[in-house]
């Protein structure tokens, strides 16, 4: 008799959409599922330690600048004009990019097809990849779409009334609680297609890197991923950050810094270890590095990015987990930059309320949740 097979399709090019679908991918194994990933290379050195088990297939992405925005961030206010401005601007495209876009989504679908006549998975598992949701010939009930709601589906959803398609239809397995997520609004809250599952934690990073790390508490751990403005947030902060505090910061990125005393460096994956060792993190705001955040009780100074995370930081400020710095980077002077990060480091409030919400989100382990969630589904059908 056959296994089970079950076919993922991230938004591969995205290291956030990737390594969360990677860990989903790995608890199935348990279950003994034939598991396939369809991914293209641009992170080729993590499936080196993906388990013999998973099926690596290579497939067609947008471009990173196609794939990594939901648009930049036009005003920073709460009002509804605040968030029309910022929806118009996330949709205005130039008709060049609009052509790319359309050439590569032609060549995704094709590729898609393609991969999904052959392998005939029973169930299909995408994280904004949504090419599959195109294609006439699939199944949507045998489709699962890892998303979190707060983000740019809890802007879009303010906004209209509504989620984006596909997620306006489909089965949602969400990688965070309403606990964190909950925006006031009870038909997300109720929707049936919503799946609370809890954080999808990786553990790769730890097969990637074996070898152990000794780090020295620090005061401030800049750590701005893959995908966002580190580049020139980060030679930044390092000039404008009072001197007196320590700081921590990832070595392996394209950063133009000189080297100074107060200044420590440590290669790309040991989120863990250094949220453990630093009293504050400065962060764009993004799902994972927040939900990490929270689980270390460690107090949040979120420089946005882009709209999901002003939404998340929105958010995060709201249930007083951290501070949104709710302005554009060249109006904050080194003065009310520093202030800030003074004041995030002597809150108590803000470590009281980290403690309880850490408590809370201990209490759900996502990827069970998940795994068991998909595999009732394919019983079901």
């Amino acid at each position: 008799m056959s296994k089970t097979r079950i076919l993922f399709l991230p938004l591969s090019n995205v290291l956030g959409h990737l390594t969360r679908t990677f860990s989903l991918a790995e608890k199935l194994l348990e279950y003994n599922i034939d598991v396939h990933i369809a991914c293209d290379m641009y992170y080729s050195n993590l499936l080196q330690v993906l388990p013999e088990g998973i099926s690596i297939h290579t497939t067609i992405e947008m471009p990173p600048s196609s794939s990594r925005s939901f648009g930049a961030i036009k005003a920073f206010g709460n009002t509804k004009e605040d968030d029309l401005l910022n929806l118009e601007n996330a949709n205005n495209l130039s008709s060049e990019a609009l052509t790319v876009r359309s050439e590569y989504l032609k060549k995704m679908m094709t590729h898609d097809e393609k991969l999904i006549e052959r392998l005939q998975p029973d169930m299909i598992v995408t994280d904004y990849r949504f090419t599959v949701t195109m294609l006439s010939k699939t199944p949507i009930h045998r489709v699962f779409h890892i998303s979190n709601i707060l983000g740019f589906l809890s802007f879009y959803h303010r906004i209209r009334g509504t989620f984006f398609s596909p997620l306006d239809t489909g089965n949602i397995l969400v990688p965070g609680i309403p606990e964190i997520e909950f925006t006031n609004d009870k038909t997300t809250l109720e929707n049936p297609n919503i799946n609370w599952c809890g954080h999808f934690s990786w553990q790769g990073w730890k097969r990637l890197y074996k070898d152990a790390i000794a780090l020295s508490e620090v005061a401030i751990f800049l750590c701005f991923g893959s995908t966002g403005n580190g580049p020139n947030l980060v030679p930044w902060l390092v000039e404008n950050i009072d001197k007196n505090h320590s700081l921590l910061m990832v070595s392996d990125s394209d950063y133009q810094i000189q080297p100074q005393e107060n200044l420590h460096a440590v290669k790309f994956g040991y989120l863990e270890e250094c949220l453990k060792k630093s009293k504050i993190v400065c962060c764009h705001g993004g799902h994972g590095t927040v939900m990490e955040c929270i689980l270390h009780e460690t107090p949040m100074l979120i420089f946005p990015n882009n709209l999901e995370q002003l939404e998340i930081g929105k958010h995060i400020e709201k249930l007083g987990l951290g501070i949104l710095m709710n302005k554009p980077q060249a109006s904050i002077t080194t003065a009310y930059l520093n202030d800030t990060i003074e004041g995030l480091l002597s809150n108590t409030t803000i470590k009281k309320r980290l403690a309880q919400y850490a408590k809370i989100l201990k209490q759900y382990n996502g990827l069970d949740k998940a795994a068991s969630i998909l595999l009732a589904a394919l019983e079901n059908n």
